[in-house]
């Protein structure tokens, strides 16, 4: 997987590969900081969202979630979600298959004019990603999409890049709607409480779509907004 800033373009982020296209497995410690390691399994589904990110110290451990401070503000944030998870055993000193399955959002911040990933983006791993089709991120008022819009990449470019100011913040910015075969679950800014969940024992889906009721409302219109 790549990001691409087409402004030049330019590669910022290559995930499995260096500059010559050769797969790599490990991160060198004098390396290029815009290569990172391969997963061990292909990308189940990408999308493109302009949000904050967590929930401070109120992180649910069963997410397993690596990073538990959050970023409230709205920046471009590519969501990753694999097909299968894997652990490293530092006892055996190799890397295993597990039955979770992971989920990475690369985090962009804008320094001087140009786009930067940002190290260390927050991973998920849990049953219920297994398979993934589909994810949402939501304004929680008023239900819109916090997809990238000019107005939205517009206002991300101004908000400061302060890695050491992150926020302890605890309320909500937005919603993550994220689905697979088996399930669709909807979480408080991504990392927070579980609002509503739906597990299918027998059937799986094929597809998932956020569909809106009466056009892009907002206030108390906002709540006829439906997730099939």
């Amino acid at each position: 997987m790549a990001i691409l800033d087409m402004r030049g373009p330019d590669v910022i982020l290559r995930e499995g590969f260096n500059e010559e296209g050769v797969a790599t497995k490990k991160r060198r410690k004098k390396g290029n900081v815009q290569n990172v390691p391969g997963e061990t399994s292909v990308v189940g589904a990408m999308k493109w969202v302009v949000s904050g990110m967590g929930s401070g110290e109120l992180a649910l451990r069963s997410l397993g979630v690596v990073s538990d401070q959050g970023d409230p503000a709205r920046r471009p944030r590519l969501i990753v979600s694999y097909a299968k998870g894997c652990a490293h055993s530092p006892q055996d000193g190799f890397m295993m298959l597990t039955s979770h399955r992971t989920t990475k959002i690369y985090s962009l911040a804008n320094v001087l004019g140009e786009w930067i990933v940002e190290p260390k983006p927050p991973t998920f791993t849990n049953d219920s990603l297994a398979g993934p089709l589909a994810s949402f991120v939501l304004d929680p008022l008023t239900g819109v999409e916090l997809t990238p819009s000019a107005e939205l990449l517009h206002a991300a470019m101004k908000v400061p890049h302060s890695p050491e100011g992150k926020s302890k913040d605890t309320s909500a910015h937005c919603l993550w709607i994220a689905g697979s075969r088996k399930s669709v679950r909807c979480a408080v800014n991504f990392n927070g409480e579980r609002v509503a969940k739906i597990e299918l024992e027998e059937d799986e889906l094929s597809e998932v779509f956020y569909v809106t009721r009466y056009g892009e409302l907002s206030g108390e219109d906002g709540r006829e907004r439906l997730m099939r």
